[in-house]
């Protein structure tokens, strides 16, 4: 029997979602991602942890170019309502500045295969 993949992050936002900290998404096969809090003083095993965002990774390259300072949060919510879609597919946002959610010169947007 498939067990869900089980992904976790410092912040998760998908589409019409809130944005979550320290929670993770169950991912099963066909369906689309769950997300879930998560309990930092307790070990799961088979989670997946990536240090930052994860973000649906629909139509990425529709994404408008980013600029260190550029707020994060306004772009990928302003995305979602310009390309509404389930989020089947995930990536996640590393090196931004999490105390105000502003892209740096080391953000990267890396797609979770």
């Amino acid at each position: 029997m498939n067990q869900p993949r089980q992904i976790a992050a410092h912040y998760i936002l998908l589409p019409g979602q809130p944005l979550l900290r320290d929670s993770y998404i169950s991912c099963s096969p066909g369906l689309p991602p769950y997300p879930a809090p998560r309990d930092p003083r307790r070990e799961t095993s088979r989670l997946e942890f990536y240090p930052g965002m994860i973000i649906s990774a629909h139509r990425l390259q529709h994404l408008p170019p980013m600029m260190p300072g550029d707020p994060i949060l306004p772009a990928i919510q302003q995305h979602y309502r310009d390309h509404p879609h389930s989020p089947n597919a995930l990536a996640v946002i590393q090196g931004a500045n999490w105390q105000d959610f502003s892209w740096t010169t080391r953000t990267l947007i890396t797609p979770l295969a």
